[in-house]
């Protein structure tokens, strides 16, 4: 349901900017395809926001990420969808 999740465009639109500092789409640590997200400093990071979900169904968001330090943190999740913000951390020790 996301708009172009795998970056392909090389753009960062429909995604918008989360707090923090800039986010950029590059071909720096692509996993798959020509581009990948890369945020900067803690707190930063991209948003999409979907319409059009259904009341009372279960939806699976998947993604693959890496940090570039151990100790690192980086979280993939959901919030305003009218419910308790949800997310993973990813990290490397």
């Amino acid at each position: 349901m996301l708009a172009k999740g795998g970056f392909e465009t090389g753009a960062l639109s429909p995604w918008t900017q989360a707090s923090g500092s800039a986010s950029s789409v590059s071909a720096a640590g692509a996993r798959t395809g020509s581009y990948a997200l890369t945020t900067a400093a803690s707190g930063s990071g991209a948003n999409q926001a979907l319409t059009g979900l259904t009341p009372s169904t279960t939806y699976l968001l998947t993604g693959w990420a890496k940090v570039a330090t151990a100790g690192e943190t980086l979280a993939i999740g959901v919030r305003s969808f009218g419910g308790t913000e949800t997310f993973t951390n990813i990290a490397i020790s």
